[in-house]
């Protein structure tokens, strides 16, 4: 009964989050940034050997540099604002997005790194064996810790409060929390780390996934072999991971990992907002882009008629599960005999629960294959095929209408899903003989 289970389960699960497209943007500067970091209304970059610091406006796709004393070594982002690392000068940049001021703040002594729980700053001292909470409005220390910590950067990450470091063995977790410290020996060594609600992801350098929740290990997601995730961020409670050897951005949650293969692009760090976007940097060609994990809109009640003159109304429902459609086309393929003439498109306007379009041929068009395709502001788009139309044929003639293809994302699952479902009879009856056979083995016994 439990393999019937199974296949049930299999049948009913069919995915529907994917990435979207990738929106590529090219720096306006001659010179590689070493990273990025992103809240929901700046995309901030940090340059090696340049004393500033790179501001790209997503709203506005305008990019700003500042003036800095020193390079950036690293961004984060709290209620109070944008604060900046300093490594080399041992201080904190402070930047008011608004008025562009920048006011500086030395540290107790040389920091390893810096992390954000969106309310309060986190500093690692390593050789001194400490790590300080500061205030965002004043840098001042809230609180502190001894604990010793690895002395590189990436090593550190906070969430609500809680804070998460790696062990100079590079092999334990540290976890510091109001109730004080405490360190989780891992069977690996940690390469990565990066809080989420409720606990945190640590990756391993043999490309294996532990999701860390009260002090334990409560999940375990291997990736594929060679991934060597470079960088990560956080969405909601998922992980975000980006990977130069093979080029993908993934996400990691609890039922497992997907990814979208970037061709060109080599993603060297990574960042999410607000808004959803998962930001990545291609340092070698001086470009940065997101992709966002979100659903396709969907098409259904497809209609065609043909009026009196020759036109063909066509009506379509689609909804947005994300609530971002942004529009609905026609989308005609004329033929002349054989010979294409090329697409028209025009944009279906909402009528009610429908978007209705108007397609009138021109002069010289035999044939007409009709498709619709909506597409949201994330840049997801969905196209299906309503119909074909014989235009040499009088208006009172039948139209050919097409029966909607599944997806390509959904189609793999649901042949798998058929499959199973011909096969649930067989291992219903394999389970029914088994089950007889071993209650005849226990009577011969007695």
């Amino acid at each position: 009964m439990k393999l019937a289970a199974l296949a049930l389960a299999l049948m009913l699960y069919i995915p529907t989050a994917s990435f979207s497209p990738p929106k590529i943007i090219a720096l306006p500067v001659d010179a590689s940034p070493s990273r990025l970091d992103a809240d929901g209304q700046v995309v901030a970059l940090s340059y090696p050997g340049r004393s500033v610091l790179g501001l790209y406006f997503p709203s506005q796709g305008s990019y700003v540099e500042l003036s800095l004393k020193a390079p950036s070594d690293k961004a984060v982002f709290t209620k109070g604002g944008l604060f900046v690392l300093i490594g080399r000068l041992g201080s904190v940049a402070k930047v008011d997005l608004d008025t562009r001021n920048i006011a500086y703040f030395n540290l107790s002594s040389r920091p390893a790194d810096i992390a954000s729980d969106g309310e309060y700053l986190y500093v690692v001292y390593s050789p001194a064996g400490v790590v300080e909470k500061l205030s965002p409005d004043t840098l001042e220390v809230v609180n502190s810790y001894d604990v010793r910590l690895a002395d590189e950067p990436g090593y550190l990450t906070a969430y609500g409060g809680r804070v998460y470091g790696v062990a100079r063995s590079f092999d334990s977790l540290v976890i510091i929390g109001s109730e004080g410290v405490k360190t989780l020996k891992l069977d690996g060594i940690i390469s990565r780390i990066q809080a989420i609600r409720g606990g945190v992801w640590v990756v391993l350098n043999n490309d294996a996934v532990l999701r860390v929740s009260d002090g334990s290990v409560t999940q375990t997601v291997t990736l594929p072999k060679g991934t060597f995730v470079t960088a990560t961020a956080a969405l909601d409670e998922r992980l975000v991971y980006v990977s130069v050897s093979r080029r993908v951005v993934g996400v990691v949650d609890r039922s497992g990992y997907m990814e979208h293969v970037l061709q060109d692009i080599t993603p060297a760090t990574a960042a999410t907002d607000s808004s959803g976007r998962i930001w990545f940097l291609d340092p070698s060609q001086r470009r940065i882009g997101y992709v966002v994990l979100g659903n396709p809109p969907k098409l259904s009640d497809i209609s065609l008629k043909r009026l009196d003159n020759g036109s063909i109304e066509v009506k379509v429902k689609a909804v947005d599960q994300d609530n971002d459609l942004e529009k609905v086309l026609l989308v005609a393929f004329e033929y002349q005999g054989l010979f294409p003439l090329g697409p028209t498109a025009s944009a279906m306007l909402r009528v009610g629960d429908f978007y209705v379009g108007l397609y009138t041929p021109s002069t010289g068009v035999t044939k007409v294959e009709i498709h619709v395709n909506a597409t949201d502001a994330a840049g997801f788009f969905t196209e299906q095929k309503a119909g074909e139309v014989d235009l040499k044929q009088p208006t009172t003639s039948l139209v050919t209408l097409v029966t909607p293809t599944l997806p390509e994302e959904g189609r793999t699952t649901f042949m798998l899903a058929a499959e199973l479902l011909l096969l649930l009879p067989l291992v219903l009856v394999v389970t029914l003989l088994v089950a007889r056979r071993g209650r005849r083995k226990r009577r011969k016994k007695s």
